[in-house]
């Protein structure tokens, strides 16, 4: 998959974190979905004041609402989402400079 021992070992470690398109890699060789991979932290529950946050930027620029979100994160959330945001931008039909929209 060329990845090597000690990367994984550092990913399980998380002192690293694998692009979007490794994690997509591993999900297609181990038949499991990219969600399966990711550790989220579902132990807690979200509040009545996450939920309201979440509820008031559904409404607002999608730039603010990564901003808005990613600010909840603590390092390693950040590096993830981050991760996540760059596999989305390399596919073309979301990219701007392919002639699509930016809206929808």
């Amino acid at each position: 998959m060329g990845v090597t021992a000690s990367t994984i070992s550092m990913y399980e470690r998380d002192i690293a974190h694998p692009k979007l398109e490794t994690v997509q890699r591993f999900a297609a060789a181990l038949e499991c979905s990219v969600s399966d991979l990711i550790d989220l932290d579902t132990d807690t529950p979200a509040t009545g004041e996450d939920v309201a946050q979440i509820a008031a930027t559904q409404d607002t620029n999608p730039v603010e609402r990564i901003d808005a979100a990613v600010e909840q994160l603590n390092y390693s959330g950040q590096t993830v989402a981050a991760d996540l945001v760059e596999g989305v931008a390399a596919v073309p039909k979301y990219r701007k400079d392919k002639g699509h929209s930016s809206e929808g």
